[in-house]
């Protein structure tokens, strides 16, 4: 069928029209769905208050130099609330960056591994957070660090760490 090249022109910028809009529903409905799922989770979910993370911190500061996995890692938040939990370092083997900082699975393992090497924590600030790591593989450092929390009705954990 050969149709006027006025005919023509006008089915193709129809045809990019209707793609678009298809495109502009799928953005909006996603768009939508996210906005429900955020406004859901920030229903039930919150930054817990300044004070609250000041005791986190210090908490899982002193629960780590006791050697105490197990507190610590109920200090930390878990999935979905869980984020990452980064370590700086000089040597691959006091650094927990990138992918790995977001694997909670393996998180005690990598506080095990880091009191093998007698780290210790010495909490210099908590707002801005300044944390002292002192092991036997790696030499004192002051890094500068961040972390945020999450609070659901009268239980608190971290959810970011970053020294």
């Amino acid at each position: 069928m050969h149709l006027p090249r006025l005919q023509r022109f006008m089915l193709k910028r129809l045809s990019v029209l209707a793609v678009m809009g298809l495109a502009v529903t799928h953005a909006l409905a996603f768009t939508n769905a996210l906005a429900e799922t955020r406004s859901h989770r920030s229903s039930e979910t919150a930054r817990c208050s300044p004070e609250r993370g000041r005791v986190l911190v210090q908490g899982l500061v002193a629960a780590f130099n006791r050697g105490a996995v197990d507190a610590v890692d109920r200090m930390v938040a878990r999935e979905p609330y869980f984020e990452w939990f980064a370590a700086t370092g000089p040597k691959k083997s006091v650094r927990r960056l990138g992918d790995a900082s977001k694997e909670r699975a393996t998180l005690k393992a990598y506080f095990r591994t880091r009191l093998r090497h007698h780290e210790r924590w010495l909490l210099v600030s908590v707002n801005p957070m300044r944390l002292k790591r002192t092991a036997d593989d790696m030499p004192a450092q002051v890094t500068w660090g961040k972390y945020d929390t999450v609070c659901i009705n009268d239980k608190a954990w971290i959810s970011v760490w970053a020294a």
